[in-house]
């Protein structure tokens, strides 16, 4: 036997034994794929883009505040502006997943 072919035998049985290793993994893979995890994160993505829109619009309506020495206003209309965005934000994403064919549908056979 030449080392060619050893070679050649010695990749033939790791890439059998990475195929088994493979195998033995699907199902911890598949456990991981809880839809309640999903839900509790389409959840925080949501909460986080309505909170991100009104953090925004405080933050600009504060420097506006600021340059133009208009208090309160600034902050009011930023915040209103700021939350019509995050709630934008939120309608967006929620259009989009509800979009997506799931996975876990019980009318799929």
């Amino acid at each position: 036997m030449t080392a060619g072919d050893e070679d050649r035998r010695r990749l033939r049985q790791l890439a059998q034994d990475l195929e088994k290793l493979r195998r033995r993994g699907e199902p911890e893979r598949k456990r991981r794929r809880n839809p309640h995890a999903a839900a509790s994160h389409l959840v925080m993505r949501l909460l986080t883009d309505l909170a991100a829109g009104l953090i925004a619009g405080l933050l600009l309506g504060w420097s506006i505040d600021a340059w133009l020495q208009s208090k309160p206003w600034g902050i009011v209309i930023g915040s209103l502006l700021g939350l019509a965005a995050g709630v934008r934000n939120v309608l967006r994403t929620a259009d989009s997943v509800s979009r997506k064919p799931s996975s876990n549908d019980p009318t799929d056979d």
